[in-house]
Order: C-alpha cells, then sequence, then structure tokens
C-alpha cells in the first residue's frame, strides 16, 4: 500500500513540474521556469532522485514477494 501511495504522490509532483515548466494558457498561467530556472532545476533534481528511490523500492518489493511466493509455486 506504501508503494502505491508513494508512487501516486510522484505522479503528481511530476504533473506539478510540467506545469511550472510549460504553464496553462487555458487559465492563462505563464510557465514559471522561465522566471526562476534556479528552483526548476532544484526541483527537476529532486523529482529525478525521488523516481531512482521509488523504482529501486519497487524492485526490491518485488524480489521480497518472488523470494517469498516462490517456494510455494515449485513442484516437489
Amino acid at each position: 500500500m506504501n508503494i502505491l501511495v508513494s508512487g501516486i504522490s510522484l505522479g503528481a509532483a511530476w504533473q506539478t513540474y510540467f506545469l511550472l515548466r510549460e504553464g496553462n494558457m487555458y487559465v492563462e498561467w505563464e510557465p514559471i521556469c522561465a522566471v526562476v530556472p534556479h528552483f526548476c532545476s532544484k526541483l527537476l533534481g529532486s523529482l529525478i532522485t525521488s523516481t531512482l528511490g521509488f523504482s529501486f523500492a519497487f524492485v526490491l518489493l518485488m524480489c521480497t514477494l518472488h523470494i517469498s511466493v516462490d517456494p510455494f509455486l515449485v513442484d516437489s
């Protein structure tokens, strides 16, 4: 459950970053990254790091599930 919540929040964070970078012309929001590029570069770095951490946690969870379930799948 924790990995699901982390994945959803990571997706929302990426969507927020793209909204900051591209803006939204329907509601006349200008891109913020053109005004404050240092903020957007820091945000991008943190998002990449968070995505790598999430990927590592997901792979670790899948390995744990494989090790836990595999003894029950072996025919003896």
